[in-house]
């Protein structure tokens, strides 16, 4: 295998689309908070910069299944 190459956006892309396609709703939520959770670990505004105009962190605060 070349670890060479310089991976494209399409690459980039169709690699998500085979990833996420091969997960389920429940593998796909849990990928995105591990995701999300790793990034604000090391930048807490990331969580801010997500956050819709509209919303206060607080409207996040509820646990849910």
């Amino acid at each position: 295998m070349d670890n060479t190459t310089i991976p494209t956006h399409a690459m980039i892309k169709n690699l998500t689309e085979y990833i996420v396609d091969g997960m389920t709703l429940p593998e796909l939520k849990q990928f995105v908070y591990d995701d999300v959770y790793s990034i604000m670990l090391e930048d807490r505004e990331v969580f801010y910069a997500n956050l819709p105009v509209e919303c206060e962190p607080e409207d996040f605060a509820k646990e849910t299944d």
